[in-house]
């Protein structure tokens, strides 16, 4: 579900090809969208054409947009609405050359790297004039976290250890970037790094934690993430540097895309998948306030890549049977029909009417 785009177009969920097992599709989609009444609901990710080839797009209520032609392979990561702007991170890629950090205003692509070297734009943030890109740029060994305030570039890890900046969130005069350094999950505010921790007794066999989601709810700073031992990964989110562990990671949980969480008065939900355990697949999941809910039935892989909720409505994104798909209080729309190849819905973003 989740060739040269050897980008983590494995990024179409990177961690779950490595935790769940899952097939590529190969069946067409007969799924029609719905009319949406209430809301307008966008969904970023990337389509296949008809050759087959890879685009950034995304879909307005069901209907496509595509970001880019098909004369490379390019993929959105995240996507927010700023008044009647539409913004959509990812990368493009000319055939087999690198990775190029990218992010479209209204379609409109500014690329933020030149080509030299590998870099992918993974979340993105504005704040009046200004356009914050979080991501990541391969050197000659090592990956660095970067963030971009239009267009300039801040190295925000040191070269001596592997970082990655995963999403990127404003709030006042303070930048928040989240992300991870080595093997352990970190946000940055304003450039200096916060270790966000799990407690070692709970878990003596703990590998890793990344954070892959952070919002700002008046003076509370919660980031959603993975915890991994070497066996499991689970599901977690930290408020104010305390964690909450989702799911104990025995049967495969995720949250791990820039949209994978948001705050809905005094609520929080993020969005990832569980294991089913008797059909071994990929259960798309969501919790709230730590409460978990399975929107698929483990018959097919499934996984939430992005939630967003209006009113008392959950709006989820992701992958159903390596369709772009998003639902609506569990109410499926597959977007990428009757084509027969692989599609990602990595972010959303509903507007009430």
């Amino acid at each position: 579900m989740k060739f040269k785009i050897y980008i983590p177009l494995i990024a179409i969920a990177m961690f779950a090809l490595a935790s769940c097992t899952k097939s590529p599709v190969t069946k067409p989609v007969t799924t029609t969208p719905p009319v949406v009444n209430d809301a307008d609901v966008y969904v970023a990710g990337v389509a296949p054409t008809a050759g087959g080839s890879l685009v950034a797009s995304y879909w307005k209520n069901g209907v496509p947009v595509k970001l880019t032609d098909s004369s490379n392979q390019t993929m959105a990561t995240s996507m927010i609405k700023q008044g009647t702007d539409i913004y959509v991170a990812g990368y493009t890629n000319a055939l087999y050359g690198a990775d190029i950090a990218t992010y479209w205003k209204n379609g409109v692509a500014t690329a933020l790297t030149t080509g030299s070297v590998v870099s992918q734009a993974n979340g993105i943030a504005v704040s009046g004039s200004d356009v914050y890109v979080a991501g990541v740029v391969y050197g000659p060994s090592l990956p660095q976290a970067v963030l971009w305030k239009n267009g300039a570039m801040i190295a925000l890890g040191d070269p001596s250890f592997a970082t990655r900046a995963l999403a990127v969130t404003v709030s006042g005069s303070d930048v928040y970037v989240a992300g991870y350094i080595n093997n352990a999950a970190v946000y940055w505010k304003n450039g200096v790094a916060d270790t966000l921790l799990v407690d070692p007794t709970a878990d003596p066999n703990l590998y890793s934690t990344k954070a892959n989601a952070i919002i700002i709810n008046g003076a509370d700073v919660y980031v959603a993430g993975q915890v991994a031992t070497y066996s499991t990964i689970g599901g977690i989110y930290w408020k104010n540097g305390v964690a909450t562990q989702l799911h104990d990671g025995t049967i495969c949980s995720l949250s791990t895309t820039p949209g994978a969480m948001v705050i809905s008065g005094s609520d929080v939900y993020v969005a990832g998948f569980t294991k089913d355990a008797t059909t071994n697949k990929a259960v798309a999941t969501y919790w709230k306030n730590g409460v978990e809910t399975k929107i698929t039935d483990g018959k097919t892989n499934a996984e939430a890549d992005a939630i967003a909720v209006n009113n008392n409505d959950v709006y989820i994104s992701g992958l159903l049977d390596g369709t772009a798909t998003y639902w609506k209080n569990k109410t499926p729309v597959q977007l990428n029909k009757n084509t027969g190849f692989a599609s990602a819905a990595n972010g959303i973003v509903v507007v009430p009417h």
